[in-house]
């Protein structure tokens, strides 16, 4: 009876140390692990916006004509495709068989035709002997016709152009074989726009 009630507290001390010896352990790894280190703290962010490029100064145009319009190449065609594709605004239809004044840059051809030429919104340059029809001229673009002899050609003039004329519109087959759907039908032949006004130094 006494050996066994020994046995039994025995048995219990040897237990009670086990938990001692685990609680021990369990504090040290717990004292051996490396402190957190705080975040290092990030500077906010700031928003750098690019600065905006300076456009380049619309030239000067001299006053309208008595009874002349300004139409610009960009309000030729209204701004969306509706379901019958890409349509005249309606400020170019108000204004056909009128006289207006457009600015533009004349297309560079290889072979110009004869008393006609294409105005353009930006400068280009196409060869009809590669590319025949199937160019890459934006839609808003006016065929221009100039008065004079029909064996005569249009020499290229480079440079922005002031042109005043009549507005036509509808579908015409040209002498190439091209659909026209605008065109300007001058009153004189076409002179240089004038530059844009310089700061004097």
């Amino acid at each position: 009876m006494v050996r066994a009630r020994g046995e039994m507290l025995l048995v219990s001390g040897v237990i009670r140390n086990a938990f001692i010896i685990s609680a021990l352990l369990a504090s040290a790894v717990v004292a051996e692990e490396p402190a957190a280190v705080p975040s290092a703290r990030r500077p906010p962010a700031v928003n750098v916006k690019p600065a905006a490029a300076k456009a380049d100064p619309e030239p000067a145009s001299p006053p309208l004509p008595e009874g002349v319009s300004e139409l610009r190449l960009d309000e030729l065609l209204k701004p969306e495709i509706g379901d019958r594709g890409l349509e005249f605004s309606e400020k170019t239809l108000s204004l056909k068989g009128r006289r207006v004044r457009v600015a533009g840059w004349m297309v560079e051809a290889i072979h110009q035709n004869r008393r006609m030429f294409v105005l353009s919104p930006v400068q280009l340059r196409f060869h009809e002997c590669e590319y025949g029809l199937a160019d890459d001229l934006p839609a808003a673009v006016l065929h221009v016709v100039v008065p004079g002899r029909p064996s005569e050609r249009v020499p290229y003039q480079p440079g922005r152009l002031l042109l005043t004329g009549t507005l036509e519109l509808g579908p015409r087959e040209e002498m190439d074989g091209r659909v026209t759907w605008a065109r300007l039908r001058l009153d004189a032949a076409p002179t240089a726009a004038p530059a844009p006004a310089t700061a004097s130094r």
